[in-house]
């Protein structure tokens, strides 16, 4: 303990850069909400970057919108489960909007993301305390000083981001090096694949949250050409049948449809994109009906689909 200590006073980064000890309270807040929210957004870096929760509070008639995304977060049951606590329980109109990444569907994303860094913070005493010494000492996270300590270097957060006590995190780029990161984006599959049990875990709980009466949106947040490219290529994200499994489960998808979205990196929007992407699907969420009449909807749709296929198929064999 005093090794770590004595490293983190020597490693303070100092009064230059106070968003440090903003960013470790950021995330503890996120993890401690309960019953705070009418719609609750739900996700990886895209959506907590791309989605501002004012926009659609206004879309959505002054709901109580958080951003509970969470940077390269994967649909875990922990994390399902956790999307629910969020919600108020007397919400008279309850919404869950998921976005989905084929990343976050991935085992790599389940394994290794900022919730499950939440998690083990949370459940860690000793890491606890040391946690708060170190925001006494200065800004600087417990997971940072360790790597400090045994030689690697690791980025700290952005100049160009504000933390926003709502979850959105706000980006102050419109444009960048996209081709840096596409370079390197298709490691993220390397051994790595959407998980079919982990599509089927998500479709789970929405059928769940609908026969609760909490209306469900999905969409897959937009990216540039390539990195859509390497998803399609790499990661076997079936968009169609992804689609198919969450609709028949109660969900209602959304689609970006506006012009071709801008984004800084290849995956992720500054904050002028961020607030046209909410303004178009806030008033695509504010037309999702309600859960019990979408599950309808969707079985109903899904025997039509069932009935033309034996009708297609009774045809092919005369």
């Amino acid at each position: 303990m005093a090794l770590v200590l004595i490293g983190a006073t020597a490693l303070r980064r100092g009064p230059s850069d106070p968003d440090l000890r903003n960013l470790s309270r950021f995330w503890s807040g996120k993890m401690a909400w309960r019953g705070e929210a009418d719609c609750v957004i739900a996700g990886d870096s895209r959506a907590g970057q791309g989605l501002v929760p004012a926009v659609l509070r206004e879309g959505l008639g002054d709901a109580r919108v958080l951003n509970f995304a969470f940077d390269s977060g994967g649909y875990s049951e922990e994390y399902l489960a956790a999307i629910d606590r969020v919600l108020d329980a007397e919400s008279p109109s309850p919404i869950i909007v998921l976005a989905l990444t084929p990343y976050s569907l991935t085992p790599g994303a389940i394994r290794l993301n900022e919730f499950e860094h939440q998690r083990h913070v949370a459940s860690s005493p000793l890491e606890n305390a040391l946690q708060d010494s170190l925001d006494r000492l200065g800004p600087m996270r417990v997971d940072r000083v360790s790597a400090e300590l045994r030689g690697r270097r690791t980025k700290g957060p952005a100049k160009d981001r504000v933390w926003h006590s709502d979850g959105w995190v706000e980006v102050l780029r419109e444009g960048g090096n996209e081709r840096m990161y596409v370079n390197h984006y298709h490691e993220s599959f390397h051994e790595n694949v959407v998980d079919p049990d982990i599509v089927k875990n998500v479709a789970r709980h929405v059928a769940t949250w609908s026969r609760k009466g909490i209306r469900v949106a999905a969409f897959r947040p937009p990216v540039s050409a390539p990195i859509r490219e390497i998803e399609d290529r790499l990661s076997e994200f079936d968009e169609p049948a992804i689609r198919r499994v969450l609709t028949e489960a109660g969900a209602q998808w959304l689609e970006a449809t506006g012009q071709p979205y801008v984004t800084y990196d290849g995956s992720h929007l500054g904050s002028r994109e961020a607030m046209r992407l909410s303004t178009e699907l806030a008033a695509q969420l504010a037309l999702v009906p309600n859960a019990a009449n979408q599950q309808a909807l969707s079985q109903a749709n899904a025997q039509d689909s069932r009935g033309r296929a034996a009708v297609l198929a009774s045809e092919a064999r005369r």
